[in-house]
């Protein structure tokens, strides 16, 4: 590739994605007439049961929670938009009828319970101005003087040593106010933190010091001044996040926030010197922000309370949330997250890299949603059970609808096993280009490149391997639309996830099993396509919804009454063959260097931070290693880029096939930054 002058030279940069291994097995069965058929999933049933079963649901509609612990009466105290006061004593919810209740309870007021004086304090520092506390039984509108003014957001805590709460920054605020439980005074502390939209502070019990973190600073309040602290490790920015202290394990509890336009879900821990981030469990809740976090110390635990998703129009939250608030509790142990109550369970996949579970039995209630959090491999589903399998519930692999923001960590990400939608291309007079980026996956749509044109849809067609779903591989991203002079072009949509499902015995669906494309985003950024769901059981029975639109389905049973309710581009349907599961021995292809360069392991495939940087005049040498792939497999590589979408070997070309676990490319690949994957396909003969 010439580059016309130094002053015009660019830095390639290329993500390098996970593999693909196709693998095609058949072996036919038949039934024997008994009751138990001679399948077998395989599963070792070393993770026992899974249930996730529908619990009473708390009050709904609660967008931003706010929610304290009272330890005067033993009980979380809420209180919503809709000025409706709730309580939990730790195993159910009540209703109460005050006499009085605040009146215009609004986004961004703040509570906290004032422990010196038993009750708890609610500021409606958005617009009213008015300090209000609960005794148990009704509120009580306090008057002042003088109240710290509107104070969108600001951070609230309680310090039972001065006995006195504290009030700081807000939205263009950046005072400190204390409240002595008749009065609010301003204070005059050497240092201050600066005004914040969302920051949180909570009372650290062990070092007798308030805890503020926002944005990315921490500080805290000795109740003269604000000192900075510079811990080692620093959480990534955000706003309108959760606290609170953990007193059953003695450091603070940080989740989720908004930066940036995005909702986070990572937790994390302060001790007091620096913050830590515990390895995550398996079950995770929704990313989110404006939640409450409050720890229980009657059944030893924090639960996070409601909150805001951020993007209602994505089909991944639509049957979890009504589209913009989470009707769901949560609860943080000091390890892990768990399903305390309400309608979804959210599976985090990293705590599985091989996203295979060899389960005993499954049982999706009604009324429960089971979504997924997607490992680093981006693996696909892979359940095995040794007992019956039964969904009345629903389980959601769906891809997501396109985001309205054309920058790298906005695209619309595929279902576990799916891949990501590509970009609109940026306004021609900022960027000098009408483009789009493809979107991702061996079916990925192309973009829009002239200007105003469409992103391309993406395709299933001969990306799935073989006819049995094997290997199983989720859909494909739809290309981003091409702009305009003056304005930004449409994302386009996340492919559909895919997921295996395998029992020795029966698998009943009688709710639904969703991996449907993402759309793109107003129309012009093309589609996902759906992804794949492979049932291989005894039986496949149920009258529910098996829906991968635009992707493929797969039954395999001696029986296999559901198959009339598979919705899909392409279908099929035998009596079980064998799953062929993630494990040891399993195929897989890795790009170990590219231009000289080696490729750190495993490769993240993320554009911000990319995989390996070089700047090259002419030909790129890349070079894919293999482990259990036989010698003589043809290999294909997909590059893709804002300036084009390169398939190697190119039509006409021979093929490049392993030769001592090694294959070896050479292309001269255009400036810009982009993506490679690696694909093969072969057959083990079984």
């Amino acid at each position: 590739m010439k580059l016309p002058n130094k002053d015009q030279r660019f830095r390639i940069l290329w993500g390098v994605f996970a593999t693909l291994i196709s693998v095609a097995v058949f072996i036919p069965g038949r039934a024997n007439g008994n009751d138990d058929l001679p399948y077998d999933s395989g599963s070792t049933g070393a993770d026992g049961d899974l249930t996730v079963a529908f619990k009473s649901s708390p009050p709904s509609y609660r967008a931003e929670a706010l929610a304290v612990y009272d330890s005067v009466r033993g009980e979380i105290v809420l209180i919503g938009e809709d000025e409706k006061t709730w309580t939990f004593d730790g195993t159910d919810w009540t209703e109460k009828s005050p006499a009085n209740s605040p009146t215009s309870v609004q986004t961004g007021d703040q509570m906290v319970f004032d422990s010196s004086r038993g009750e708890v304090l609610l500021y409606g520092d958005s617009g009213s101005n008015d300090t209000w506390v609960w005794d148990g039984s009704t509120w009580t509108r306090k008057d002042s003087a003088s109240p710290p003014g509107n104070r969108d957001y600001a951070a609230i805590a309680h310090d039972p040593v001065r006995q006195e709460t504290v009030i700081v920054s807000g939205v263009g605020r950046s005072s400190t106010w204390v409240w002595n439980g008749s009065t609010w005074t301003q204070k005059s502390p050497a240092n201050q933190p600066p005004s914040s939209d969302g920051s949180k502070m909570v009372w650290d019990e062990i070092r007798q010091e308030i805890v503020l973190f926002g944005e990315d600073q921490t500080w805290t309040w000795d109740g003269t001044d604000w000192t900075q602290k510079f811990p080692v490790t620093v959480p990534p920015k955000r706003i309108r996040h959760s606290m609170t202290f953990d007193a059953a394990r003695g450091h603070v509890v940080m989740f989720g926030g908004w930066w940036n336009d995005l909702n986070r879900d990572d937790t994390w821990i302060w001790n007091g010197t620096d913050w830590s981030q515990p390895s995550p469990g398996f079950c995770i809740p929704l990313p989110r922000r404006t939640s409450a976090l409050v720890y229980h110390p009657g059944i030893q635990k924090s639960l996070l309370l409601y909150g805001r998703t951020g993007n209602g129009s994505d089909r991944r939250f639509s049957t979890l949330t009504d589209g913009y608030s989470i009707t769901q509790i949560d609860a943080w142990d000091g390890t892990m997250w768990k399903f305390f109550e309400g309608y979804f369970y959210r599976i985090d996949m990293r705590s599985r890299p091989t996203g295979l579970w060899n389960y005993t039995t499954i049982d999706i209630t009604s009324n429960m949603n089971v979504e997924f959090k997607k490992n680093t491999a981006n693996t696909p589903v892979q359940w095995l059970a040794s007992g019956n399998v039964t969904i009345n519930g629903s389980v959601s692999l769906d891809g997501g609808d396109a985001w309205t923001k054309q920058e790298t960590g906005f695209e619309a990400e595929g279902g576990p096993g799916g891949f990501e939608g590509g970009l609109g291309g940026i306004r021609f007079d900022e960027s000098g280009s009408y483009a789009g980026t493809p979107g991702q996956g061996p079916g990925g749509g192309l973009p829009g490149v002239t200007r105003n044109q469409y992103g391309d849809d993406a395709t299933f067609n001969g990306t799935y391997g073989s006819v049995f779903l094997q290997p199983l591989i989720g859909g494909s991203g739809g290309g981003g639309s091409a702009s305009d002079n003056v304005y930004n072009a449409q994302n386009g949509g996340g492919g559909g996830g895919a997921i295996l499902i395998s029992s020795s015995r029966d698998i009943t669906v009688d709710g639904s099993i969703y991996a449907r494309e993402g759309s793109g985003s107003v129309s012009r950024g093309g589609d996902g396509s759906g992804g794949a769901i492979r049932l291989v059981a005894d039986r496949v029975l149920g009258s529910g919804t098996v829906d991968a639109d635009n992707g493929r389905i797969r039954m395999e049973g001696y029986i296999r009454t559901l198959a009339s309710q598979a919705q899909a581009s392409g279908e099929s349907f035998t009596a079980p063959t064998p799953t062929l599961m993630i494990g040891g021995g399993t195929p897989a292809l890795t790009i170990t260097n590219v231009a000289g360069t080696g490729v750190a392991q495993p490769p993240t495939g993320n554009l911000s931070n990319p995989d390996v940087v070089f700047s090259e005049t002419g030909d790129v040498t890349i070079t894919v290693t293999a482990q259990n792939v036989p010698n003589g497999t043809p290999i294909k590589l997909r590059i893709t880029s804002n300036e084009a979408v390169i398939n190697l070997p190119e039509n006409g070309d021979p093929n490049v096939t392993l030769s001592g676990g090694t294959a070896i490319f050479t292309k001269t690949i255009p400036a810009g930054h982009g993506t490679i994957q690696a694909f093969a396909e072969f057959t083990i003969t079984p």
